[in-house]
């Protein structure tokens, strides 16, 4: 629970143009399978104090979830190298791990 609260927390300190450009690129790449919006998700995280666990307004996925539900191994182990949570799980229950 204190997690999903820090979450929470960290979302609400985001600029509303933070919130979207996560959310469209997280839906890209689960959508589209772009992986060209990684470079986006990777210099926002880095750049703009986004967290590396940041969760699609809607859906609450976390691109290490759409990392690895696309199969894009080489972003699952950047992301959980710059410490991603692989134990999150998504409104519907899915975790990275599945």
């Amino acid at each position: 629970a204190v997690f999903s609260q820090l979450t929470e927390k960290d979302v609400n300190c985001l600029e509303p143009w933070l919130i979207k450009e996560m959310d469209a690129c997280l839906s890209d790449i689960w959508l589209h399978k772009d992986v060209d919006a990684f470079a986006q998700v990777f210099h926002l995280i880095l750049t703009e104090n986004v967290s590396v666990d940041y969760r699609h307004s809607e859906t609450s996925a976390t691109a290490l979830m759409v990392a690895a539900g696309r199969g894009f191994s080489s972003q699952v182990e950047q992301l959980i190298s710059m410490g991603a949570n692989i134990h999150s799980k998504a409104s519907n229950g899915w975790m990275a791990l599945d």
